[in-house]
């Protein structure tokens, strides 16, 4: 039975994060666009206002399994998950996000944004189940498709 927690992401567990493997699609996702996140991820986070991320407590040693950022610029906030490469937490750590994490996140700003990519199912399920629409035509980043999925507050 695993224990995931919520906590704000911090360097020890950005570090934990990254020295795990990453979710393939996710990993997919970065490097359709060129992006690796060994390199990448610090920076993005860096420029967030908003940084969590979700603690397995399961095995005796707590693991940093996913995480997620808000950025804001002009009123919008664009929204980046990643996670590890733990399928059977999917679950657990989607109902911990729903409990508390999706509401505050919803006050951040009044229209939330996404760029999942078209290949990304577990993405795509994600964001949809959280209201998210898509939006426009896929946009063409590196060689990956990448959709733009919006969220309005009502």
């Amino acid at each position: 039975m695993s224990t995931v927690r919520i906590t704000n992401l911090t360097g020890p567990w950005l570090r934990d994060f990254l020295s795990h493997p990453i979710r393939p699609e996710d990993l997919a996702e970065w490097q359709d666009a060129g992006l690796d996140p060994q390199a990448d991820l610090p920076d993005m986070l860096d420029k967030a206002i908003d940084v969590r991320c979700a603690v397995d407590d399961s095995k005796g040693i707590p693991e940093c399994v996913a995480i997620w950022a808000v950025s804001v610029s002009e009123g919008i906030g664009t929204l980046m998950l990643i996670g590890s490469d733990r399928p059977e937490l999917v679950v657990t750590i989607h109902q911990e996000f729903s409990r508390d994490e999706w509401h505050r996140i919803k006050l951040l700003a009044p229209v939330l944004q996404c760029y999942p990519s078209v290949k990304n199912k577990t993405h795509l399920k994600w964001v949809e189940h959280f209201g998210f629409k898509a939006e426009g035509k896929p946009l063409v980043i590196g060689k990956g498709k990448y959709q733009r999925y919006v969220f309005t507050a009502e």
